[in-house]
Parts: C-alpha cells; structure tokens; sequence
C-alpha cells in the first residue's frame, strides 16, 4: 500500500507518521507528477478520501489502468449545480436551484421564489461559505463582496421533518460500495442538527430511522449514484427527510467524513477492508458480491466543538474540556486546533476546535450526553472582527 501527500498539506509529516512501517509514502508537488507517480507504482487500485482529489485520482487511476470515475461523472460529483441538473433529469426529487457567479448573486436571490434559500460554493465542501439568505428580498450587496470570487449555487432550503429525539438532525447519509455499476449500501448514519450557520455538528451510528425509512433512503441513495453514472468505488450521500419524504442533499464520490470510525467502534465493521474485498477479489473470499452483514451492538456517537456563531478571532482557550472527558459517556477527546490560531465559522465544518467520541446505551441518553456537552464545553477567541452579516445576507 502506498500513500500519495501533498508537499504542501500541513499533514502529511504526521499521516508519514502513522503509517511508518506499514505503508510507503510518495510525496508530490503538483498534479501532473502525481498522475505520472502513480502509474509508476502499478497500483491495483487508486482512491482518495478528499474531495478536491476527486479528477486527478480518476486520471491517475486511469494512466495506471485501473477502475476510475469517468470524467462526467467527476464533474457531476465536483459540481453541485451539474449534480442538481443530473438528478433532476432522472426524476429525482430536487430542490428549486439555480447556478450563479458572485456578481450576480443578489440579483439572483431577488429573482428566487420566497421562502428560505442556502447559498453556497458550486463546488466545494465542508460548508465553508455557505449562508442563509431568503427568496424575493432585497439583500445586502454589500455582504457579498467578501465572498470568494467563484461560482455558487442558490437553492431552496428543504422543510425537515421532525424527531422526537433533540439530538436527532433531520437528515443523515448514505454509504456505499459500487463495483462494476452494482451499489451496495452498507450504512445508513444519523447526524446532530446543524451549528449555525450550516456547520456539521457530528453524528452517531446507528441511526434513529426504522428499517423501513432506512431501506428507502438506501434505494434513493443508489438511485442517485445511477443518475450520476456511478459505476465504481466508495460514495457518502448525504439525504434529508422531509414530511414529503427522503430528499437528496449531495452526492460525494467519497467515503464521508468521520465514517470508518464511527462504524468501527459501534459495529466493529471496518468499511475500507470490506470496499478493497469488493473491488480486489482474491480467490476463496466467500462474499464477493454480497457484503457482509453490518450488526451495531453500540450507539456511538462524534460530536464537534464550535466556538459560538458568528464570532471570529484567536483561540484563546476551550474552558471545561477538562470535565468533558470526565463525563461517563465520553470515550475520547481530540484537539483539532491549537491556542493562537485563527478560528473563522466561514470556514465551516474546519472551523471546530476540538472533537468527543462517545458512546451511550439510547437515544435519550444520546439526547442527555449531548446537552452535557453543549453545557460543559465552551470557546473562548480573542476577537479580530465582528462580521458584520449574519446567516441572512
């Protein structure tokens, strides 16, 4: 097996690291020689689990001979407003959405049909830069002219349907294995309601859906892959139910974040190893074809730290992690950033400091545990700025 870093990820020193020993490492400084790197290895799969690496994966992947996501279906992964288009065509749900360039956003939203709207980049992910603005106003142009100068996308913002569970979001995702154009859900996993703006709290694993709502999701999962002409690898597609129904929020041509851990720890099933024995059949595996079984025996839980919404500036300090990891059902805490850097919530879901996995016995305990933790942990910034919009531009 053969890791293949960016000269330039902060990372790669550390991910070099970790796999010491049991991996070799390459490094590459741009994409060409990183497609010619790799087809000098002869690998028998190439992938990648960043969304960014999506095209040059399946390029490389090419040059070596190997499965890859055509380049159609790259674009239809990479860009949402394509990926709208695709889905719509095969009688998909979807919401009302159009493409725009960063000029013409404010007339667009004036243009939009009222009611609630999310605007954010046409390609990207982690909900960086995404906001809430509202159909058939008048907005603040001046909000915009900060934004990055790249295309977005506007589209109505789905009603969700209601838990009875205040942990519960009101939408989870998807994942699966394709091989040879043959979808494979594996796992259906439940999200925490969202951070203001649009910042993903976490999830937990199993979710709180019955059989029945999980196996529609499932069949509205590979529905969408099809749509897509997803015929190879692992997909994270993300559905929200609604009271008309499950609805599809996105499309990634990637294992989602935070996932293999989450099914390792509640169903001990670890979703690389079963996608390598689908794709990379060797003689004598009894369940090529038919993945195996997936049985949680916990419901863990990663839930993420935000400093509150919209601060921006310097992390200062996180009071009460100490007593966090006290908490009965707290299994672990990680840092994910250091006093003195910068924290900004445009930055999305890379803007939380710090990450709890967990694990509890039901969902009112998962309801419990997450309001210890809302109470218990807090980030405090040395503010920089106060921006002056908040999530209704």
């Amino acid at each position: 097996m053969s890791f293949a870093l960016s000269a330039d990820d902060p990372d790669a020193r550390r991910i070099e690291r970790v796999v010491a020993g049991r991996a070799n490492v390459v490094y590459w400084g741009d994409e060409s020689a990183l497609v010619k790197q790799i087809e000098e290895l002869a690998p028998d799969l190439v992938t990648t689990f960043v969304e960014e690496l999506l095209a040059v994966t399946s390029d490389a992947a090419r040059a070596a001979g190997r499965m890859a996501h055509a380049a159609v279906t790259v674009s239809a992964l990479r860009g949402k407003v394509r990926q709208r288009e695709l889905l719509a065509r095969a009688a998909l749900p979807v919401p009302w959405f159009r493409g725009v360039d960063r000029d013409n956003i404010p007339a667009a939203i004036r243009a939009a049909p009222p009611g609630d709207l999310v605007l954010k980049p046409a390609e990207g992910a982690g909900s960086r830069h995404t906001y809430r603005t509202h159909g058939g106003k008048h907005p603040e142009t001046g909000v915009f002219a900060a934004l990055p100068e790249i295309d977005y996308i506007i589209e109505e913002e789905l009603r969700g349907a209601a838990s009875s569970h205040r942990s519960v979001g009101d939408y989870g995702s998807v994942e699966l294995i394709s091989v040879d154009g043959r979808h494979s859900p594996l796992a259906v996993v439940g999200r925490f309601p969202l951070v203001e703006p649009f910042r993903e709290r976490g999830g937990f694993h199993p979710s709180a859906w019955s059989t029945e709502e999980q196996a529609e999701m499932s069949n509205l999962a590979s529905r969408a892959l099809d749509a897509l002409d997803v015929r190879d690898g692992l997909s994270h597609v993300e559905i929200k139910h609604t009271p008309e129904g499950p609805r599809v929020i996105e499309v990634n041509g990637r294992l989602g974040g935070n996932v293999a851990d989450l099914l390792h720890r509640s169903a001990r099933f670890d979703i690389l190893r079963e996608w390598l024995t689908q794709a990379l059949p060797l003689a004598g595996d009894a369940h090529v074809g038919q993945p195996q079984p997936m049985q949680a025996d916990k419901l863990c839980y990663r839930w993420c730290l935000y400093a509150e919404y919209p601060l921006t500036g310097v992390l200062s300090d996180i009071i009460g992690l100490a007593d966090v990891r006290q908490l009965p059902h707290v299994d672990r805490v990680a840092l994910l950033r250091r006093r003195g850097e910068m924290i900004d919530w445009r930055d999305g879901t890379a803007s939380a400091v710090a990450m709890v996995d967990g694990t509890v016995e039901d969902f009112y305990q998962l309801d419990h545990a997450v309001q210890q933790l809302a109470d218990t942990a807090r980030v405090v910034l040395d503010p920089v700025h106060s921006p002056s919009d908040g999530s209704e531009p």
